[in-house]
């Protein structure tokens, strides 16, 4: 029974981080001040922007990759539950 309930508290917790808007938020936000207060300074030429929409991508690819780890794990966890029952 104790198992049990460690695995619904688990599975608690990663739900709220199974929106992929947040992640995509949160993987977003810090690059875009960092990258807007670094790029502005070196003008804004062509490569400059390719720059900045390369680490953009990477950051969404990013977040997505690490919302579909917490959607595996979170699969695991109930697949895990339902073979305790």
């Amino acid at each position: 029974m104790n198992n049990k309930q460690e695995i619904k508290e688990k599975i608690q917790r990663l739900e709220k981080f199974n929106d992929p808007v947040m992640l995509m938020m949160i993987f977003l936000a810090l690059p875009a001040v960092i990258l807007a207060t670094i790029f502005s300074s070196f003008g804004d030429g062509t490569l400059i922007k390719v720059a900045i929409a390369s680490c953009f991508l990477f950051f969404t690819w990013l977040a997505f990759k690490v919302n579909s780890l917490i959607k595996q794990r979170i699969d695991a966890l109930q697949s895990q539950l339902k073979s305790l029952e």
